[in-house]
């Protein structure tokens, strides 16, 4: 031990160790703000004012429930405040529009751990662990207690490497789960990787950890949104999401940044983006979404799984999605499924088309201890074989019944696929925005007809562009078609198309590597 480390922890074995910290409540503001907003609703208002003023939602959502035909005018240094895993919220919404005039979202409490790497710990069981010395003015990573031990992930919460003068972080030093972290003494945590990892970052390497929880912008089974100028600092998990609805919203000169003046690393815990299962997909122009925590945008749908032929024309389906928001039940792709609806059955693994069947008829299933039982011996043969990574938590279960016969081949195959068209998130628009310095990819391509056009990209930990569908965590289409990417620059980048997809199509993009440039017309 170096004399510099034991004076550290001489001098911090004296200090009281410092609990999370604890939310305040609402403040009289927040919870007026959220009787007015709702009243306006009820009386089908078509304008409501938010004055300026800070609001301190803490441990209340923001919530804006079957607003139809309303513009909601944001005023002038304006902020909303949550705790960890609390955030807007949009539910059955049609033709909203929210103009923001900066508005500035933010957390009570900072979302994440945050400190400096003492030491590097090699293990002879295969894991590795990290001393660190957590500043107090974040959370304390503490996997016994809340947040930290429901981390809101299947993987749990993530490690990230900085180098802190640049206040980037460290290329090539993946974002790595943990398995635990236990305090040493004083401000001192030990925080171990569930794995062994080649990583050797500098001592002296600031750190970040942070959980995943609830939403921060949310909308929900809505359609026809603009959102306008709204700026977000923090956030539990993905910053703006929609899922469900038929979409086609606009973002429009919306961020996610690291509040200006503050020590913080990070903006978000999560995606900048996340689309999961809309009709159309958004268009998002002129954003800025920067050091978030996972990918910095996500396009895609849901992906069910059969988990038994109950006869020649009907299927036993599941769908995961339930589980995958820890705080909010959402709801499921399946509740959307009708008479007349086409269904896409598709092999895992290769994706092959097996079948496009008409539904004639969907019950629900879901309460059913036999269906049950089925989805979870298909589940678990899955999970033997690593094909899936999300928790059976609260299946939603369908028994479908289709217009006619299904093919051999939907009968015969061990597992297979589904997923609806019309909540494929199909026609999304990313043009005239910056993404930059994610702890995962630099985005994610998962719908069919989604156009990217003139943007920046500069830096992620995975420095990578996919187009592709993600069957082990069932999110994307399955046979991603139609995809026009051009006119983007991508500083130390690439894009990388899933084999299978058609009609991907990339037209004069900029490749800037270490400093050399080059125009492709290729993916």
């Amino acid at each position: 031990m170096s004399l510099h480390f034991a004076a550290i922890c001489f001098i911090l074995i004296i200090c009281p160790v410092e609990a999370q910290k604890k939310p305040t409540g609402p403040s009289e503001e927040a919870l007026l703000l959220q009787k007015n907003i709702s009243a306006a609703i009820a009386s089908n208002a078509t304008f409501f004012t938010v004055p300026s003023g800070v609001y301190t939602f803490s441990t209340l959502p923001l919530k804006i429930t079957n607003a139809k035909d309303l513009t909601i005018l944001i005023e002038p240094r304006t902020e909303l405040i949550f705790y960890l895993g609390f955030g807007v919220q949009f539910t059955n919404c049609n033709n909203v529009s929210v103009v923001g005039n900066g508005v500035v979202l933010d957390s009570e409490h900072v979302n994440y751990a945050q400190g400096t790497l003492l030491k590097t710990e090699m293990h002879a069981n295969m894991f590795t662990s990290y001393l660190i010395d957590v500043d107090p003015d974040f959370l304390v990573p503490d996997t016994s207690k809340d947040p930290f031990s429901r981390p809101g992930a299947p993987q749990g919460a993530h490690m990230v490497f900085w180098d802190g003068d640049i206040r980037c972080m460290i290329p090539h030093m993946s974002s790595s789960p943990i398995a635990n972290g236990t305090l040493v003494n004083g401000t001192i945590w030990r925080v171990a990787l569930n794995v062994h990892t080649k990583q050797n970052p500098p001592i002296g390497s600031l750190v970040t950890i942070f959980p995943r929880r609830g939403f921060t912008w949310s909308s929900v089974n809505c359609s026809s949104m603009t959102y306008t100028n709204i700026s977000m600092y923090a956030g539990g998990n993905e910053g703006f999401t929609e899922c469900f609805g038929e979409g086609g919203n606009t973002y429009n000169s919306v961020s996610i940044k690291r509040r200006p003046n503050t020590s913080r690393l990070m903006s978000i815990n999560a995606d900048g983006f996340n689309v999961d299962s809309v009709g159309k997909g958004p268009t998002i122009i002129h954003a800025h979404v920067e050091h978030n925590g996972d990918d910095l945008f996500s396009v895609h749908n849901r992906i069910q799984i059969v988990c038994s032929v109950v006869a020649n024309s009907t299927l036993l389906i599941m769908d995961l999605g339930q589980g995958h928001y820890e705080w909010e039940r959402w709801g499921s792709v399946l509740h959307a499924v009708r008479e007349g609806d086409t269904l896409k059955i598709s092999h895992f693994g290769s994706a092959q088309l097996l079948a496009m069947a008409i539904v004639s008829m969907a019950r629900n299933m879901t309460s059913n201890a036999s269906a049950i039982q089925s989805c979870l011996n298909t589940y678990n043969a899955m999970l033997s074989q690593a094909r899936v990574v999300e928790p059976f938590i609260n299946p939603v279960i369908y028994e479908i019944n289709f217009a006619s016969p299904l093919p051999p081949s939907v009968l015969t195959s061990n597992f297979s696929l589904v997923t609806l068209p019309r909540r494929s998130s199909h026609g999304a628009v990313i043009r005239d925005s910056v993404f930059h310095d994610g702890a995962q990819r630099m985005g994610i391509i998962g719908g069919t007809g989604l156009v990217l056009e003139n943007n920046i990209f500069n830096r992620s930990l995975n420095s990578v562009l996919h187009v592709e569908n993600e069957q082990w965590a069932l999110e994307g289409d399955v046979g991603i078609t139609n995809v026009s990417i051009k006119d983007n620059v991508f500083f130390e980048g690439t894009i990388d198309v899933m084999s299978g997809s058609a009609n991907v199509v990339c037209y004069n993009n900029t490749f800037v590597v270490n400093g050399h440039q080059a125009v492709k017309n290729t993916c």
